[in-house]
């Protein structure tokens, strides 16, 4: 079994391959994480990306 490491400032698994979904261009920085409404509770999230590419530029609303 491989060991865990953690960064402290490291981005959740799922935004870790950080390109944009929507342009294949920019990578996608964290602006907002907050609990999910009903599900907090069980460690739901909503997490908000920004694309930084300047063609796009759109906000991603993913839910871990």
């Amino acid at each position: 079994m491989l060991p865990e490491t953690s960064h402290p400032n490291a981005l959740p698994a799922s935004t870790q391959a950080g390109i944009c979904e929507n342009c294949g261009l920019g990578k996608l920085k964290l602006v907002d994480e907050r609990p999910h409404p009903m599900l907090g509770i069980a460690g739901k999230t909503f997490l908000t990306l920004k694309c930084n590419a300047a063609v796009c530029g759109t906000y991603l609303i993913k839910s871990t």
